[in-house]
């Protein structure tokens, strides 16, 4: 269905283009209706006649019958039905008059055509989130909320206790543990979980959700390389750059607004 509804919209794209183009292109007369050009007469009786954005008809020399920026009078009408070697079937003008818009039909069609493709792009999505879920259901694995939940409560436990422990060395090595376990299990909760989240989101808003986590997962691993290597002062940094952007990680997962962050 998914396919089905890109071709509906790429097609109706291209009719609607097309005829997007044709929408100043008047149909010219074979012969008579000299007078079919007229736009009105104002208040001092003089007509007004659509004039041309572009040259019309051709001569036997190879050039132009009428220039552009001409008024398509009914003499000049009758100049280009008789001198043109070729019938003028269209002429290019400057004004838009819907009842002249041949193509009127095509571009409503066009705009039903996006439409459908729409709706079925929605019903797509719509079942491609119900089966990712389905899975995972079965499957028994952690959702990205819940992962996203315990990656905060392990973040924010160890900016509770990691401060409580005197000892620096006992203090690293309860960050890498800690951190060790969840970079393991809890991070690649989320990071595989791409198509049920581009399903259930869009791509786009995927991507900024990614551009959070992403921030928020090199603050964890920095947090663990820095306890590794007993640097700390940088590793609580660290925690503390990556508790902020957790929670901006469960807002986008959930469509709470979040919090605008920079992402160093």
């Amino acid at each position: 269905m998914r396919f089905l509804a890109f071709v509906i919209i790429w097609a109706s794209l291209g009719v609607g283009a097309v005829s997007t183009t044709t929408a100043y292109l008047w149909t010219f007369p074979e012969s008579g209706e000299t007078d079919s050009f007229l736009l009105g007469t104002g208040d001092d009786g003089i007509k007004a006649y659509a004039v041309l954005s572009a040259d019309a008809g051709i001569t036997e020399a190879d050039e132009p019958v009428v220039a552009a920026d001409t008024a398509l009078t009914p003499e000049v009408v009758e100049k280009l039905q008789a001198q043109s070697v070729e019938p003028v079937e269209r002429v290019r003008v400057k004004t838009f008059k819907l009842s002249r818009w041949s193509y009127l039909p095509h571009f409503v069609m066009a705009c039903v055509g996006l439409l459908i493709g729409a709706m079925l792009t929605r019903v797509s999505a719509a079942r491609a989130i119900k089966a990712e879920d389905a899975k995972a259901a079965q499957s028994d694995a952690l959702s990205p909320e819940q992962a996203v939940a315990e990656l905060r409560e392990v973040v924010a436990g160890l900016l509770r206790d990691v401060p409580l422990e005197r000892d620096d060395r006992r203090a690293c090595a309860l960050i890498t543990d800690r951190l060790g376990d969840a970079i393991g299990d809890l991070v690649p909760a989320i990071a595989d979980q791409r198509e049920r989240l581009v399903a259930r989101m869009g791509l786009g808003t995927y991507a900024s959700l990614m551009d959070i986590f992403s921030s928020a997962e090199r603050a964890i691993n920095r947090a663990w390389s820095a306890a590794a290597d007993q640097v700390i002062d940088e590793s609580i940094e660290s925690l503390e750059r990556a508790a902020e952007r957790l929670p901006i990680v469960e807002d986008k997962l959930t469509g709470r607004t979040p919090s605008l962050l920079p992402l160093g």
